[in-house]
């Protein structure tokens, strides 16, 4: 091979590293937009299915407990219809920024749907996540929020039972924050046995 074909050959190669660079960044790029909620920059519903799921295995192996909290910021339709859909954005940030401030490494958060945000915790009981989720709910309540004013929150938690299914946990804590909100919102309630 004479000196002008290992030169292209160089060339070749280093073209080619540039494009895998460009391609591995891409990807990244991509698995972050698939995993992150675009708003507030925490986890979307689908990463937190697929944590939920990885969750489940590794306790059914380790027989840890864990627990789910989720949250709904109360009477957020009339901030938006008050405020604008801009103050409501602004809401949404804080508010899941303030949850990720009372937060362990190990908990996981993510925006759930429009105003519902979820915790997941391992290891953890209901009663440890239902300590955490006072000190959460009181993080946003006990400071107003420009120009909105007092926001408060719905919490509830549910610890996972042996063998059950996701979807049937999911209903549980779906139907205790209906419970929260009927009790009169602003509050924790932890599912007892």
């Amino acid at each position: 091979m004479g000196p002008a074909n290992r030169y292209a050959g160089i060339v070749n190669a280093t073209e080619c590293k540039h494009y895998e660079q460009e391609l591995d960044s891409t990807n990244q790029q991509l698995n972050a937009l698939a995993s992150t909620d675009a708003l507030t920059g925490i986890w979307n519903r689908y990463q937190l299915q697929m944590a939920i799921r990885d969750l489940l295995a590794r306790t059914a192996s380790t027989g840890e407990a864990s627990a789910m909290m989720l949250c709904d910021i109360d009477h957020f339709k009339a901030i938006n219809d008050s405020h604008g859909h801009d103050v409501g954005d602004r809401v949404l940030v804080e508010f899941s920024e303030r949850m990720q401030a009372c937060l362990r490494s190990s908990n996981r958060l993510g925006r759930w749907g429009g105003e519902e945000f979820m915790i997941l915790m391992s290891p953890s009981t209901a009663s440890g996540a239902g300590v955490l989720a006072e000190k959460v709910r009181a993080a946003i309540a006990d400071q107003p929020f420009e120009p909105v004013g007092r926001v408060t929150a719905s919490f509830v938690v549910a610890q996972h039972r042996p063998n059950e299914p996701l979807l049937t946990w999911f209903q549980r804590v779906d139907s205790l924050l209906y419970a929260a909100k009927a009790a009169g919102r602003d509050q924790v309630m932890v599912e007892q046995g």
